[in-house]
């Protein structure tokens, strides 16, 4: 998972829910023996959450994630309860129980509560590519201005977004990451409302599901139901723009936009690869600023991330400041270093997903990464799925960026990869993996000092988990 918000308990005033409040507003039955005057400002949806007095979801049928079972019992001392569903056999009495029909259904009704009575800003991201890394910068911004986001895990699914709702304090800037899915139930908007909302690009991932890239921008577009006096932001660049610029309008927003596009109110100027140096002009004032993070699309992240803090009034000197330190999300082109017995060897970490305007985009930044001395440049990419009918097109049509970027072999791992084989000269062409579980085996024989190594793929495919193990078996220093 990388590093999305999860509220911050210290600093904010809570918003507690008290054990009446709890089952009228879900619908709940309580079970077990909880005093009345119990209240709690935590509903731990994961193992992290978990604190003295919290209300606890375990695994249940009806809600994506929860607590272990084992982090329940070993807390079991620190006044829990257990929020469940009908199905939920408890093996404990010692845990009161709010037990309700669907527990997703009631995070929603509670995250609309929190919501209402939520007095601070909220920002939301959405986006085909670069959200996370856009929200990452946010999250960076609003730390380095006074707005520290407590960091966990990539909760961008509808349980996600409205268990972060549900722990909402009542005040402070914070942020969630919402991923297309969230945008499928209508009544789920209810619950987010943000008053910065802001889509990073429209691409190719979920073609399979939504059929093509309008229909992705017609459910995204609906991230622009903010907040009275809200701001929307646009990206200037897509072919979409008109389109999203017209519906966040008529939602009552106010609309920015940011790219290269010479209109775009925060607009990119020039970006150098060789020191990450980024020239904008932001609303029509020129600035120049470093990025930790290298790449063209990177940049284009920074400005989104910019309009966003100064949509929200943030000083923009401290904001782009937070930029050059700001670190790569796990699996979105963080370095990781292995020590090899021939020496040390690189390895950009992109793997955490994939379609093809991502693959296209980090093959562009790749691109720009100087070939190490006595090193080579190698790409390990695996299928980008989800793509549909057009998949085999949309892996084939890879082999322009991977021409343009200067590498020296190209190993591919799943069966939609092998119509990118077809496209590219025998000289790049390295080994093919059926599935990533013989990768590790196959990259000790390849790997070398000095070389620098991308990783590539959606995340069904197993080449995150397989990176990460690399690391930890082999990391030097990072």
């Amino acid at each position: 998972m990388s590093a999305t918000a999860i509220i911050r308990r210290t600093g904010a005033e809570m918003n507690p829910w008290a054990k009446a409040e709890l089952a009228q507003i879900t619908g709940g039955t309580w079970e077990g023996d909880l005093p009345e005057a119990w209240t709690t400002e935590r509903i731990a949806f994961w193992d992290a959450l978990v604190c003295p007095g919290a209300l606890v979801i375990p695994h249940v049928s009806t809600y994506r994630y929860g607590v272990d079972k084992l982090k329940i019992e070993r807390d079991a001392q620190r006044g829990l309860a257990l929020f469940v569903d009908e199905e939920f056999q408890s093996d404990n009495e010692e845990f009161p129980l709010l037990r309700v029909a669907s527990v997703r259904i009631a995070m929603r009704r509670l995250a609309e509560h929190a919501r209402a009575a939520y007095s601070g800003r909220l920002i939301a991201t959405s986006g085909s590519v670069g959200k996370t890394s856009t929200t990452a910068m946010i999250n960076a911004i609003l730390t380095a201005t006074g707005h520290p986001q407590f960091p966990g895990g990539n909760f961008n699914t509808v349980s996600g977004v409205l268990g972060l709702i549900a722990n909402l304090p009542r005040s402070g800037i914070h942020t969630t990451e919402v991923s297309i899915g969230f945008f499928r139930r209508l009544q789920d908007l209810f619950a987010l409302k943000p008053h910065v909302a802001l889509i990073t690009s429209i691409g190719d991932a979920h073609l399979e599901e939504y059929g093509s890239r309008r229909a992705i921008a017609e459910l995204k577009a609906r991230v622009y139901d903010v907040a009275e006096g809200g701001t929307a932001i646009v990206p200037r660049d897509s072919e979409y723009f008109n389109y999203l610029r017209e519906r966040a309008l008529s939602f009552g927003a106010r609309v920015v936009s940011f790219g290269e596009h010479s209109e775009a109110d925060y607009r990119l100027e020039t970006y150098s690869p060789g020191d990450n140096m980024v020239s904008a002009v932001l609303k029509g004032k020129y600035r120049r600023y470093k990025i930790r993070n290298p790449g063209r699309h990177m940049a284009l992240n920074s400005l989104c991330a910019l309009a966003a803090a100064d949509s929200l009034g943030l000083d923009l000197h401290v904001a782009t400041n937070a930029l050059a330190v700001t670190e790569a999300v796990h699996g979105r082109g963080e370095v990781i270093r292995i020590a090899l017995a021939s020496g040390e060897v690189q390895i950009v970490n992109e793997a955490y997903n994939a379609n093809p305007t991502s693959v296209a985009a980090v093959l562009a930044a790749f691109a720009e990464q100087r070939r190490p001395a006595g090193g080579r440049k190698l790409a390990l990419l695996g299928d980008m799925l989800e793509l549909g009918p057009m998949s085999a097109k949309f892996h084939a049509s890879l082999a322009e960026p991977i021409l343009a970027a200067d590498l020296d072999m190209v190993m591919t791992v799943g069966e939609q990869m092998r119509y990118l084989r077809r496209t590219l000269p025998e000289y790049l062409l390295g080994p093919h993996f059926a599935t990533a579980d013989n990768v590790l085996a196959g990259l000790a024989t390849i790997l070398r000092a000095n070389d620098i190594l991308l990783v590539k793929g959606s995340n069904a495919v197993g080449l995150n988990e397989i990176i990460v193990s690399l690391g930890r078996q082999f990391r030097s220093h990072q």
